[in-house]
């Protein structure tokens, strides 16, 4: 008897070590995707870490280097030193020149577009000196697309897939930048240099089949603000103004799915206004959904505002 219950014991134990996970993370294929609140601390402790080497000895031919400092993105990096003067420092990546800084006399150098598998050399300039630094990058493990390098001489291209995080491809079709975990859909640029892409945690506030929220990013892959509702976000966001988001969301003591339009205050984190687009067809038509069938979902799947009329034009599927 006492064998059995030793079992059940463990077995009990097991489950609960499988459901909750050892120190609020958990795996998914080869990435660990950190808990927002751990990717949080764990930032919170990297931003001390960056004040303390602003104060050290770090020089500009004995730099402090910091790869993916953020956890987030791989390839980026950043360069700490500390000169006796302000002075601005040139930037070229992989023979490329990529800027200047500002003056100072306590650099922090954000660098972006590191190819993956690859040593990366960055050229810093400072006046008639110059040093190199080499980043030996790991190789990314996910799904890549072929670039046509006719149709985008010069530019970078954006990708933002369904259900794989974002990345960025040069003119040359090199990957050079992306993020590890699921922060997949629409992603909205902002004028200071961050951007909005979903949060990748589903069900934090029982909507459970779109993401819990969405977060003010920027390149380096620093969390700035986090925006959880009681719809949650899928798909896409369209910005209204600074403070104010168009938000697809989903209702889930509905029957259907994904089909709540609302506008978030970005200041507040409060609704402003919503409509659910089955009450819309509901009051249409109160038979529609027997017509249709049970397993009917409605998921719109874009949006569009325009601004001069004040009309909304969704894509909708199902």
């Amino acid at each position: 008897m006492k064998k059995v219950i030793y079992i059940l014991i463990f077995i009990v134990f097991f489950l609960i070590i499988c459901f909750f996970g050892y120190g609020n993370k958990f795996t998914k294929e080869k990435d660990i995707i950190y808990a927002y609140g751990e990717i949080i601390e764990k930032q919170a402790e990297m931003d001390k870490k960056i004040k303390g080497y602003i104060k050290d000895d770090y020089t500009f031919e004995k730099a402090k280097i910091i790869v993916n400092p953020y956890e987030l993105c791989p390839l980026t990096a950043l360069i700490i030193f500390n000169t006796e003067e302000d002075v601005s420092i040139g930037v070229n990546i992989n023979g490329e020149d990529v800027t200047k800084t500002e003056k100072t006399k306590s650099h922090v150098i954000p660098i972006y577009g590191l190819y993956d598998n690859y040593d990366n050399i960055i050229k810093l300039t400072l006046g008639d000196k110059t040093v190199n630094y080499s980043i030996v990058t790991d190789e990314f493990d996910g799904n890549r697309i072929n670039v046509d390098k006719t149709l985008n001489k010069d530019g970078l291209y954006f990708v933002s897939p369904n259900f794989e995080s974002n990345a960025i491809y040069d003119s040359n079709g090199k990957l050079v930048w992306y993020i590890v975990g699921d922060y997949a859909g629409d992603i909205e640029y902002l004028p200071n240099g961050h951007f909005y892409i979903s949060d990748p945690y589903q069900g934090t506030n029982g909507v459970k089949i779109n993401y819990s929220s969405f977060i003010e990013m920027d390149y380096l892959g620093k969390i700035y603000n986090q925006y959880v509702s009681d719809f949650g976000y899928h798909h896409e966001l369209i910005p209204l103004s600074e403070s104010k988001m168009l938000v697809l969301g989903a209702e889930d003591k509905s029957d259907f799915l994904e089909s709540v339009v609302y506008t978030l205050d970005l200041d507040t984190g409060k609704i402003i206004e919503s409509f659910d687009l089955y009450d819309i067809l509901y009051k249409v038509d109160s038979e529609w959904t027997k017509k249709l069938g049970s397993n009917y979902d409605i998921v719109i799947n874009s949006a569009q505002y325009f601004k001069d009329s004040n009309e909304l034009l969704i894509s909708v599927r199902g």
